[in-house]
Parts: C-alpha cells; sequence; structure tokens
C-alpha cells in the first residue's frame, strides 16, 4: 500500500507493481493508495501514486486482483496473453474533471496493440466525493477484445458524477438515482452466452404448462415476475429464472432487464418481457 495508517510525510510511489517478465502468476493481490488515515480522508496530494499495476510482460495471469485510488489508470496491461480471473478496483475520491475525466484514466486498460487478452468478472466502482466527475468508461480495450471480457461492471458507490459505459462504449451508464445506494451496470456481451438458449424466447415452459404452444397466452408462461408491471430501476424477476435484476441490467440468459430504460443497450439479447409500459408485456420474437 501506499499511505496510512496515518499521515507520514513524503510517501509516495509511481507505481506499485510492475512486471517485465513472462509466464507470472498473480494470486490474490491487494495494491492500495490510501484513501483515508486514522486522522480522516486524504486528498490526491497525499501519498501520490499514480498506477497500481503495470503488466508489460507476456503470458501473464492474475486471480483476484485488487487495485484502489490510484490517480492514472489503476491497472494497465500491455503485455501480450495476459488474462485475469476476479477484479475489483475503486478509482480514487478526491480526483476532478480535469485531473481525471477529462485525461480518460480507468480502472482497467489494455493497451492499444494487444492481439490478446482475456479477463473474467472485472469489477470497476466509482465515489467521487469531492467534485462532479464524468467519464466515458470504466474499461479500456482493443474493440477486438470486447468479446474476451465476460461479465464486466460498473458499479456507482455513492458522491457524485457518472462513468458512462461499462467497456469502451458498451453497456449502461453508473451514476446517481436519487434513491440511494448502489447502482450497477454489467455488459453480457462479451464471451459465450451465459445459457444454453440464445434465443431470446420465454423458454420451453418450465411450469405445468398443458401444452408446448408458443402462443402469446400471459397465463402459465415462464415469465415468473411477481408484478404485472413496474418503474424503470424497479428489482423484478428475470424471465424463466428465479434471478432477479433492477433496471439497466442483464439477466442470466442475457436478456434485457424487464424494468431496464428503453435506451438500455448492453445485453445482447433485447427484453423477452417487459414491464415498464402500465401492464405486463410479452415480446414474443
Amino acid at each position: 500500500r501506499v499511505g496510512g495508517p496515518a499521515r507520514y510525510p513524503n510517501v509516495e510511489t509511481t507505481t506499485m507493481v510492475n512486471i517485465a517478465s513472462g509466464n507470472v502468476v498473480g494470486d490474490n493481490l491487494w495494491l492500495w493508495r490510501a484513501d483515508h488515515t486514522a486522522a480522516g480522508t486524504t486528498t490526491p496530494a497525499d501519498n501520490p501514486c499514480q498506477t497500481g499495476m503495470n503488466i508489460t510482460g507476456d503470458d501473464v495471469t492474475m486471480y483476484g486482483l485488487a487495485v484502489e485510488h490510484t490517480l492514472k489508470d489503476l491497472t494497465s496491461w500491455t503485455g501480450e496473453g495476459g488474462s485475469t480471473y476476479f477484479y475489483q478496483s475503486e478509482m480514487p475520491y478526491g480526483v476532478d474533471q480535469k485531473g481525471w475525466g477529462d485525461a480518460g484514466y480507468v480502472g482497467y486498460r489494455v493497451g492499444d496493440g494487444v492481439k490478446a487478452h482475456k479477463a473474467f468478472g472485472v469489477g470497476v466502482y466509482h465515489f467521487f466525493r469531492d467534485y462532479v466527475v464524468t467519464c466515458d468508461t470504466a474499461i479500456a480495450v482493443p474493440d477486438a477484445l470486447v468479446d474476451s471480457f465476460h461479465s464486466p461492471l460498473a458499479v456507482f458507490l455513492n458522491g457524485n458524477g457518472v462513468v458512462k459505459h461499462v467497456i469502451n462504449k458498451l453497456g449502461g451508464e453508473t451514476k446517481s438515482d436519487g434513491k440511494g445506494g448502489a447502482i450497477v451496470a454489467t455488459y453480457c456481451g462479451g464471451g459465450p452466452a451465459p445459457g444454453p438458449s440464445p434465443g431470446p424466447s420465454p423458454g420451453p415452459s418450465p411450469g405445468p404448462s398443458p401444452g408446448p404452444s408458443p402462443g402469446p397466452s400471459p397465463g402459465p408462461s415462464p415469465g415468473p415476475s411477481p408484478t404485472p408491471s413496474c418503474n424503470v430501476g424497479d428489482t423484478v424477476t428475470c424471465p424463466g429464472s428465479a434471478a432477479t435484476c433492477a433496471g439497466n441490467q442483464c439477466c442470466p440468459d442475457a436478456s434485457t432487464c424487464p424494468s431496464a430504460s428503453d435506451d438500455f443497450s448492453g445485453c445482447s439479447q433485447p427484453k423477452t418481457v417487459d414491464c415498464t409500459k402500465g401492464a405486463l408485456s410479452w415480446i414474443l420474437a
């Protein structure tokens, strides 16, 4: 870590970990620039650190990597053939629009020239405590590698500002909804479909439906949504699943959540059920 538990003078570094060798395996690393001390919160001038993890070596693998609060890209990866299995990061608290949003810094960056990289469960959180900050994206990778990212997500925790997209220009935005609490956005277009059925059809009727007819009868069809209508952002049940979703999120079958806004396009499949129209609406392919 850089900084904490007390305010020590002249505590700073440029990068916490540099990996230039190939075939390195990292397991359970937490790289933390102190966002607070025992005496209270810190500012960007306190215990500065630019980047947490910088990887230039090839075929590096990370299991359980966490990087928090650095003042530029939290993780920068320019080596070929890298892979990450679970990643958590939180953007710095005290930065402003010029120092962060306009500079285009992100929580996880793969260099423009990289040809092969895969990642599973990359999450980037933000709590812009002091200033309103707008960021284009939480994760930045070459467009050809987007499908190599499985289940990336962005999370608004608290504070000010917005992150517009999860990865590149894909996935919904994360910002306060005025109700309090965290706001999560995911992008489900990367990698293979999480379920065995790639189509948006409500499915083969897991309930005791008397017949296989695919007609639009809303009676015994498999959508278990507990309410006939909803508002955008409400927590509802995903069609054909016991899983729940809320607003601009994706269901386990990669379909769009029934309570998502009309302009949300972060899932690889459209809504199969839309409960935001005042009455439950089944959308038949």
